[in-house]
Formats: C-alpha cells, sequence, structure tokens
C-alpha cells in the first residue's frame, strides 16, 4: 500500500471532555463501536501479484492511554505529534484514542484513524455514537451487539456486480463515447 509511513493519510480529531467522565466507561463505548463495525477491525495486505486484500479481525481490543501534559507542553503540539505516529496496516488496528489532560485538569479525547477505514462523514457519526452509547452505560444500559455494520461490504458487492454487468458496459461505452468526443475537450 503506498506510503505506509505517511502521516498524509491521517485521519485526527479533538474532542474537549467533561471531566468527571468515567474513562471505563468511555472505553465501553468505544469498544462497542470497534466491535459492531468491521471497517474499524480491518487490517490489508498486499499479496505476492500486488494485490491489497482486507482482512477483518475478529477481536481488537481498545486502549485508552490517559496522558498528563506538561506545564511546557500544549495540547496543539502532543496532537502534531500523535498525528504522526505511523500504523501497521498488516497488523491493525488502524485507530488509536488517546486522553490527553493539561494542568488544570482539562481533558481532550484525540482520535486518530487511518483513511482507509475512516473518513470525515464517518467521524461525524463516531462521535455521535460514542456519546449516546456512553450516556447509555452511565444510565446503567446494556449495550448488546445485536449485528456488525456491514453496510460498506454490502456496498463492496453491489458494486462489483455492477461491474460485471452488461449496464456496466453500457454506462461505460456511453462515458467514453462523449469523453473522447473532440468538442467535449477543455483548450488552454
Amino acid at each position: 500500500i503506498m506510503y505506509p509511513e505517511s502521516y498524509a493519510y491521517h485521519e485526527t480529531y479533538g474532542y474537549c471532555i467533561n471531566e468527571d467522565v468515567d474513562e471505563s466507561v468511555l472505553i465501553q463505548a468505544l469498544q462497542y463501536i470497534v466491535d459492531k463495525n468491521r471497517m474499524l477491525r480491518s487490517v490489508y495486505t498486499v499479496d505476492q501479484d500486488g494485490i491489497v486484500k482486507r482482512k477483518v479481525k475478529k477481536n481488537v481490543v481498545v486502549e485508552l492511554p490517559v496522558v498528563k501534559l506538561n506545564s511546557n507542553e500544549t495540547i496543539e503540539e502532543v496532537i502534531k505529534v500523535e498525528r504522526r505516529k505511523s500504523f501497521d496496516l498488516e497488523r491493525g488496528p488502524l485507530f488509536r484514542f488517546t486522553m490527553f489532560v493539561n494542568g488544570e485538569g482539562e481533558k481532550k479525547l484525540i482520535t486518530c484513524f487511518h483513511h482507509l477505514i475512516y473518513d470525515w462523514n464517518s467521524a461525524q457519526i463516531f462521535i455521535m455514537e460514542v456519546m449516546e452509547n456512553y450516556k447509555k452505560l452511565r444510565r446503567g444500559q446494556t449495550l448488546v451487539l445485536e449485528q456488525e455494520d456491514s453496510r460498506f461490504d454490502n456496498y463492496i458487492e453491489e458494486e462489483k456486480r455492477y461491474l460485471r454487468s452488461e449496464k456496466a458496459n453500457e454506462d461505460r461505452d456511453y462515458w467514453m463515447k462523449h469523453i473522447l468526443n473532440d468538442d467535449t475537450l477543455l483548450t488552454m
């Protein structure tokens, strides 16, 4: 996979956290999302023919280290360092969660994901689910893992079926005819 040492593909987000957050409950909320979402448990390898293969791990344990900042460190500096840490694409996980606490006791949850498994839209859904699950757990509710989220896998299978279909051939022919038309070329 191209440039595994590059952090250009890292999606890093910071969230202000209430000082009285129960870290063990937060870990449970995060773990529930990882357990239900196959993409968050995915790793990638390249076979001998150069083909990238995705493998979904059965179990990925969420860790949430708590890092107390020195008085001379800023959260912005620490986030830059955190973002630059590489991911092992073959072993995973392709995410990291870290709780940073400054001298005044303010807490920030920093999430860092590889773009192979996560994008900006995913970030919006993710943080809403974390908050929802955290609140449920704090109220004593049990989170029941009913079914893994396989929407992405379903999308990929639909796309493969389409690409093998006669309709895909017709669509390709249509666009190739229109794209290759001299009248549509942009001259500069």
